[in-house]
């Protein structure tokens, strides 16, 4: 295990090992992808609503350029700003994003967003809390 630092050089790379004794081992190819461009984007939740409750529900957030790394910010029907918390939230790909979601029984109209690392957000997407 090697931790690799690209610097953001994307493209096709080559590693190889090199022992001690002088002995190598043949070229290896990989690539390094660059990281997405444009701001991250939700095209819907599911479920697209949630039952009032103070228990975790699962919320999979569906959408585009999500990058592992990425919070979600959510606002109360009161406008209140709840950040998300790491150990609830899973990156899937970068096109879902699972997270367990409890809205401690706060009915109404929520907002969510996704936050890359990158500091780039995508629009708040609304949701009903019923």
């Amino acid at each position: 295990s090697y931790e690799f630092n690209n610097l953001g050089d994307a493209g096709a790379w080559k590693v190889k090992v090199n022992n001690p004794d002088g002995k190598s081992s043949d070229l290896f190819s990989f690539t390094v992808t660059a990281a997405p461009t444009t701001a991250p984007s939700i095209s819907g939740l599911s479920p697209g609503s949630y039952p009032a409750s103070s228990s975790n529900q699962t919320m999979k957030v569906n959408g585009a350029s999500f990058v592992s790394g990425a919070t979600l910010t959510f606002t109360t029907p009161g406008g209140t700003t709840i950040a998300s918390s790491a150990s609830k939230l899973t990156f899937v790909s970068s096109g879902q994003i699972s997270y367990e979601f409890n809205n401690l029984g706060d009915a109404g109209a929520w907002k969510v967003k996704v936050n890359n690392p990158d500091g780039k957000s995508s629009d708040l997407f609304s949701f009903t809390v019923r």
